[in-house]
Order: structure tokens, then C-alpha cells, then sequence
């Protein structure tokens, strides 16, 4: 029998690569938030908040299916990634939109997230519409040049030249600015385009409750190429090389790379909290804040340089890469402002928004609601965590 909640809609925004110690709940001295500040205020705050199994794909499959990461089988994938956990929803997995379209929900997304979009991954199962917006990294968006262009003008020729990087560095760059002469003919980035879409649908769709709105940007993700007017707020006059995509391998950055890639992923962070301000903005405006459960999170951070090196990997677990935000927002700004300790991982989250839709989760799910840590009926739920 379908199960009769209490009809709340669930809006989902979901962000990558997005340091918790970007807000000012968790810290932040130097990156400009105010929209997710203004909404960090009104929600419940979790303070050990973790991921388990990264990054972007294995992430989204716990999140999607509340199911626990380990066990998983490995196998081979016709893409570029090679990760463990990294491959599409299996056929017996029951996903958030899936469950939520069976209880009357209209379900709906809108995302950026290159990887999601790749063939076979089926991440958009469940909705009844889904919107994709391309371009990012090294999507095949645009024809890339058979001609390598000069990148001289992204990064010191010196740079270019170090032997972990000249082979797989440009290749990449070839590709990523063929994607970006192209969408940058929509706008000013990538996230712009998808909140736009999101706002086109809140609008046309909102008096259609209950519905589940699940908004998923790149941003901050390298590559880190903000808009001008959020990068001049953290390095006003900027000149010389752009330095777009931060270093996966250990080599050594000079001052003024480190400088200006720090920039470019406060500028992106910024654009990012602009543009979910403005779906923020709308869902006020349309006066869905006391019929909806709405969420930010983001699935990892990055490194920006400690200790050497930049963003994430199995040698990189440390603070700034795992530990991340989570806001959850209530009708009437229910508890606004506790925070919550006590270990909470993504897979949690399906249990525990459906727990607050008054809906049950599926028998597959092997994360838990963890309202018990909101009610303070137990400090802890688990001793330690698995990423």
C-alpha cells in the first residue's frame, strides 16, 4: 500500500567540493557566504558531518540510496575514472526520488554534475523531469582542437613543462577550454545555468505539492574559473597566468599560483552561494518555507594548499576534505540554530529526510535516521567513521 506522509515537500541543494569552513557556522574567516549564512541560521546545524567513500559517484550513491558504501564490488568502467564504488545504481537499488514518486511526490532534477550525465550511470531514475547542464571539466561538450593550442596564458611555461603534468595536464586543458568558450555563450558560469532552471521550475511547479526538488552543482569543483566580480572580492587587479585547475599530483606550486588558486575557489564558492541565494530567494518568495524541508550539503571539500598539497585523495582524508556542511531547515524554523554533534554520515540523510516526511524508508537502506542525535535522546550513534 502507498504510504501517506505528511506531504511536506523535500527541496535538496547539494554542492561539490564546498568546505564546511566556508560558512560562518563552521568557522569561516575569509570566504563570503551571506545567502547560505542567512539560511544557516534558520536550520539545524550538524557539526560531524562526514562522507563515506568518495568521491563524486560513490557519494552520490550513498546519498541517493541510503545504502552504506562497504561491501561494494569493483568493476572496470568504460569512462575515464577508475574508483572503487564507482559505477552506476544497481537494478535492485531503491532510490530517494523513487520512493518519494510512489508516496504521490512529483520529483524533479536539475544538475551540472558532469559524471552523473555519462552513459549508463541512470543517477536521474525516479523523476518525473531531470535537466542536465554541460560543459564542465572534461566533458564532451565541445569539439576540442586536433591543434593543442598555447596555455601559457593558464599557467607558467615552466609548469607546463613539469614531467608529472605535460602529458595528461594539457590534454585536459584543451578540452575544459573548448567546453569553456562554449558555455560561457549562456552565461557567466555553470551554476548560473542551473539555478536558473530550478527557479523556472520552482516557479511553474511550486502550487503542485508535494514535490521534491534535488538541485546538484559542480561548484566549487576545479576546475576554478570564477566570474571576475567574485574573483576581484579575494584578488582585486589580477594578472598573469589564470591557474584554473589546482594540482593533483604533489609538484611544487609557486607562491603566486597557491595565491591565485586560493582566489579562484573563494570566487567559485562565492558565485555558488550567489546563485543558490537566488533558488533560496525564490522558495521564499513563493512562500514555500513553511510547507518544505529544505538541505544544503556538500559531498567533500579540498585542500587549498596545506601542507602542500591541493584538493582530494586516499593520501588527502584530513579535516578540510571530510568534514562537511550539513543544513537542515524545518517548517517555521523548527530548532533554528542547534547544533548537533555525534557522527553523522550521508547515507544517514535518506532515512532521516524521509523520517521528517513522515514516510518510511526503504528495506535496503543501511544508514540510519539520526533524529535521535536532534532529540538528544543518545549523544552518539556510532563510535566511529568509515571514509
Amino acid at each position: 500500500p502507498k504510504q501517506q506522509g505528511n506531504n511536506l515537500n523535500l527541496i535538496l541543494l547539494v554542492s561539490d567540493t564546498f568546505r564546511a569552513d566556508n560558512l560562518e557556522c563552521y568557522g569561516s574567516r575569509w570566504v563570503e557566504c551571506p545567502n547560505l549564512n542567512r539560511f544557516a541560521r534558520e536550520c539545524i546545524i550538524f557539526d560531524d558531518a562526514y562522507p563515506e567513500g568518495m568521491p563524486t559517484i560513490p557519494i552520490r550513491r550513498t546519498l541517493v540510496t541510503g545504502r552504506r558504501i562497504l561491501p561494494f564490488a569493483y568493476h572496470r568502467q568504460h569512462e575515464p575514472v577508475q574508483l572503487p564504488g564507482w559505477h552506476e545504481l544497481y537494478n535492485e537499488d531503491v532510490t530517494l526520488s523513487e520512493t518519494l514518486r510512489e508516496c504521490g511526490y512529483i520529483c524533479a532534477l536539475h544538475a551540472d554534475i558532469p559524471h552523473l550525465q555519462r552513459p549508463g550511470k541512470n543517477f536521474h531514475r525516479g523523476y518525473h523531469h531531470y535537466e542536465w547542464v554541460r560543459g564542465h571539466e572534461a566533458d564532451s561538450y565541445a569539439t576540442a582542437p586536433r591543434r593543442m593550442p598555447d596555455f601559457t596564458d593558464l599557467y607558467p611555461a615552466s609548469y607546463l613543462q613539469l614531467p608529472q603534468l605535460r602529458e595528461g595536464l594539457p590534454r585536459f586543458l584543451n578540452q575544459y577550454t573548448a567546453n569553456r568558450r562554449r558555455w560561457l555563450q549562456q552565461g557567466e558560469s555553470l551554476v548560473e545555468q542551473t539555478a536558473k532552471n530550478a527557479i523556472r521550475w520552482l516557479k511553474e511547479n511550486h502550487r503542485q505539492a508535494p514535490f521534491f526538488l534535488h538541485v546538484e552543482a559542480f561548484d566549487p569543483h576545479e576546475p576554478w574559473d570564477p566570474p571576475r566580480r567574485f574573483l576581484e572580492k579575494y584578488l582585486p587587479n589580477s594578472k598573469g597566468p589564470s591557474w584554473p585547475e589546482p594540482p593533483y599530483q604533489d609538484v611544487p606550486v609557486p607562491e603566486e599560483g597557491v595565491r591565485r588558486l586560493r582566489a579562484n575557489y573563494a570566487g567559485e564558492a562565492a558565485c555558488l552561494d550567489y546563485w543558490f541565494g537566488q533558488i533560496l530567494d525564490t522558495i521564499r518568495q513563493l512562500g514555500l518555507l513553511d510547507n518544505s524541508v529544505i538541505v544544503f550539503l556538500s559531498d567533500h571539500g579540498t585542500l587549498l594548499g596545506e601542507q602542500g598539497q591541493f584538493v582530494k585523495g586516499p593520501e588527502r582524508l584530513r579535516t578540510q576534505v571530510t568534514h562537511i556542511p550539513v543544513l537542515l531547515r524545518l517548517p517555521k524554523k523548527e530548532r533554528a540554530g542547534q547544533r548537533v554533534a555525534g557522527f553523522a554520515q550521508i547515507p544517514d540523510l535518506l532515512p532521516t529526510l524521509l523520517g521528517r516526511l513522515g514516510l518510511k524508508p526503504p528495506s535496503r537502506v543501511t544508514g540510519a535516521d539520526v533524529w535521535p542525535l536532534v532529540a538528544g535522546e543518545t549523544r552518539s550513534l556510532r563510535e566511529d567513521v568509515v571514509q
